[in-house]
């Protein structure tokens, strides 16, 4: 769904307004490289006035390029000029992660939420979302992954936790996929405070869902639940549960996506092998975590040189 949104909407705010009007084959590279031009050096804007990034640009040209690439199959046009022309060069974004006294902070004032509406009928809300923020620290899970995780994918007698499944948000509300790759698909243990958490937790829930009895509706199992049973919708946590914390931290500038990187970025700093990070994270290759996060983490060049100096090279 969420593929299939970007789509549409990258179609009908980049490419229809500008290239609508013209004939398919009237359009010529020159034509595409200066569009992407002014997107580029923000003379053409994007939604509610905002300069387009450069990801943005690229991902345009991509779907672009894939149009074009139909009209040469079926007949329309003889080449796909958007071959011709060349992207704007990508500028990564910022990641931001927590320091270690962060982390407990983050935890603590979780906690704190959830202590302090123990009695509320919204409860096992502030308790999902509590275990939400344990699980992603604990394991690097996307967000999606962590929602759309269930009981059955939890091993708490061997403490791991198996990904097999995520959660997409659409039209038709939150559904629930298969991961999207073979490594997104993966077994990752877990520690023995993340164990001890969620075997807390689940008894809580076992007894909130004996509270409610029939009104509750959950018929697939799942940890992060809200108040009759569905998955805890992410922008209800994320607005409600998760946001006005980090404002009260003055850490407003974290997102959950963060908190995944926080956790590749204390292991590497661990001087964890960078496969068993990948392997965490379902990342597709090592290249990848690499090239992510190598650049996070200083000591791995320290000790890099330092095993120089011993060899005296």
């Amino acid at each position: 769904p969420k593929t299939f949104k970007k789509y549409t909407s990258t179609f009908l705010l980049y490419i229809l307004p500008y290239l609508g009007q013209r004939k398919v084959s009237s359009i010529s590279p020159q034509d595409i490289q200066e569009l992407l031009n002014q997107w580029n050096d923000g003379t053409l804007k994007g939604k509610k006035g905002h300069v387009i990034s450069s990801s943005t640009i690229r991902c345009t040209r991509r779907y672009l390029s894939e149009l074009f690439e139909y009209a040469v199959n079926i007949g329309l046009v003889l080449k796909n000029p958007v071959k011709l022309t060349k992207p704007p060069r990508l500028i990564t974004t910022e990641i931001h992660t927590l320091s270690i006294e962060e982390i407990h902070r983050l935890s603590s004032a979780m906690k704190t939420q959830l202590m302090d509406h123990i009695d509320s009928p919204y409860r096992i809300n502030y308790y999902a979302s509590y275990i939400a923020v344990k699980i992603a620290l604990g394991t690097g899970m996307r967000l999606g992954e962590v929602f759309g995780l269930c009981w059955d994918c939890v091993d708490l007698i061997h403490g791991h936790i198996s990904v097999r499944r995520t959660i997409q948000t659409g039209t038709k509300g939150q559904i629930f996929q298969d991961t999207k790759t073979k490594t997104s698909r993966r077994c990752i243990p877990i520690s023995q405070e993340l164990q001890t958490e969620l075997n807390t937790y689940k008894e809580f829930q076992s007894n909130y869902v004996k509270e409610l009895g029939d009104k509750w509706t959950d018929s697939y199992g799942v940890v992060i639940s809200g108040t009759f049973g569905k998955i805890l919708s992410t922008s209800n946590f994320k607005s409600r549960y998760f946001i006005p914390i980090l404002k009260q931290l003055n850490l407003d500038h974290i997102t959950f996506h963060d908190l995944r990187h926080t956790h590749a970025t204390l292991l590497l700093s661990q001087k964890i092998n960078p496969k068993i990070v990948q392997e965490r994270l379902g990342h597709s290759t090592i290249t990848l975590t690499l090239d992510t996060y190598s650049h996070l983490v200083p000591d791995i060049q320290k000790e890099a040189v330092n095993a120089l100096d011993s060899l005296g090279i």
